[in-house]
Formats: C-alpha cells, sequence, structure tokens
C-alpha cells in the first residue's frame, strides 16, 4: 500500500509538494529569525555586561553556558517538537478519514464502470485496455487513494490482471489482461 503522502503527491501534482516545501521554509525562517532576534539580544546584553563587571567570572561563565543552553532549547526545540507533534497527530486523522473503499460483494461491477465512477474525482489518468474493460469485480476493495484503491484490485486479481502504477512524473494508472 502506499503512504498518505505519496497519495497526496499523486492526486495533488506539484501543488502538494509547493505547499509542503513553502510550509517547511516558512516554519523554518520563523524559528531562525527568534533565534537571531532572542540569541543577538542576549549576547548583547552579556558582552556589555563582561566589559563592565571583570570579577567572578568563572561561575557567571557556567551559568551563561546554562543559560544560552535553555534558551537554544526552548527557541529551536520546543516549537519543532510541538510542530512535529501536531503534524504527526493531524497525519494520523487524515490517514483514518481520507481513504477510497467500494464494497462488490453482493453486487459485482466490470473495471471500466468502477474506473468511470472514479475518473472524476482524481487527476490520475486510469487507463483500462478493452479486454480488461469487461473483467467483472467481485469483493470489498479500499485504499488510501484512487491508485491505491485499483492496485489493491490489481493485487487480488493478479492471475488476471497486471497493473502500471503510477508515477509521480507520469500519473497514469494503467491495467492490461495478463497474457
Amino acid at each position: 500500500m502506499r503512504s498518505l503522502l505519496c497519495c497526496y503527491a499523486l492526486e495533488w501534482g506539484g501543488g502538494f509538494l509547493a505547499v509542503a516545501v513553502s510550509a517547511l521554509l516558512g516554519v523554518g525562517l520563523v524559528l531562525a529569525g527568534v533565534a537571531w532576534f532572542v540569541l543577538s539580544r542576549w549576547y548583547r546584553k552579556r558582552r556589555g555586561r563582561e566589559r563592565a563587571e571583570v570579577g567572578y567570572r568563572d561561575w557567571r561563565l557556567r551559568g551563561q553556558a546554562l543559560i544560552s543552553a535553555l534558551v537554544i532549547f526552548f527557541v529551536f526545540l520546543v516549537p519543532s517538537i510541538a510542530v512535529g507533534l501536531y503534524v504527526y497527530f493531524k497525519y494520523e486523522d487524515i490517514e483514518k478519514a481520507y481513504a477510497v473503499n467500494m464494497d462488490l460483494r453482493t453486487a459485482p461491477e466490470t473495471l471500466e464502470e468502477i474506473a468511470d465512477y472514479y475518473r472524476a474525482s482524481t487527476p490520475v489518468s486510469i487507463r483500462i485496455s478493452e479486454a480488461a474493460k469487461k473483467i467483472s469485480i467481485k469483493g470489498e476493495y479500499g485504499g488510501l487513494c484512487v491508485a491505491d484503491f485499483f492496485e489493491s484490485i490489481c493485487r487480488q486479481y493478479d492471475s488476471q490482471i497486471s497493473c502500471e502504477p503510477p508515477s509521480l512524473r507520469r500519473r497514469t494508472l494503467t491495467i492490461d489482461v495478463k497474457k
């Protein structure tokens, strides 16, 4: 089975990749900007204090190292962990909600009828050979996206049909009769 990210890339094409890359760059730039602002202010304050006070240097440097480690932790890691957890939990929600299912146990349909039903809802083009169009499909099938759904049918009917799965560049699913 395909992963959800692969299905999104197939269904949305370049739009998904543009949104994903833009979001990652945006989060990275915001984190870098906040870190630069906080650390530059902190460094200026520290440098000013060191010039004014020469004594008690050893224990103050240890304290400053601890403070800098905490600042780096809170500025970089906490937002990164929060964003990562948010994406992880939303990914699970979407993975459970976004699916293509069809129950054909009681009323079998041909491959052509199934393909016609899903052609309007996916940008992946579904090409079925003339000989494979009339094959009757029976059972319960599902997948994360339309391409994954058809691949589950192909796995079940492996002795009768062959499938060439779509790639991210050439988004065409080809189904043919095995010879």
